[in-house]
């Protein structure tokens, strides 16, 4: 536990500012955050931003697949949960 609260000590390299964000002027949900951007558009910045040093190649697929839903969504509209292609 930390002295200041009854908060649990969780490894702040890993929780508060991760080495895969620190050099940023800010973290991905900071700026997320104070511009209000959506889950799909957030998460697409995230990956794009930590790729090179957490997930490599895999991040940017992650964010391409985001890419793909979205643009499946806004091509099909009221029927894109009946396509589910991308679910």
């Amino acid at each position: 536990m930390n002295e200041t609260n009854s908060v649990p000590a969780v490894s702040a390299d890993r929780v508060f500012r991760p080495a895969h964000y620190t050099k940023w002027t800010m973290e991905p949900i900071t700026f997320l955050i104070l511009n209000n951007v959506p889950y799909a558009e957030g998460n697409i910045i995230k990956y794009v931003m930590r790729w090179r040093d957490k997930n490599g190649i895999e991040d940017l697929k992650k964010a391409m697949r985001y890419l793909e839903m979205m643009i499946e969504f806004e091509e099909n509209g009221d029927k894109y949960l009946g396509e589910i292609r991308c679910l």
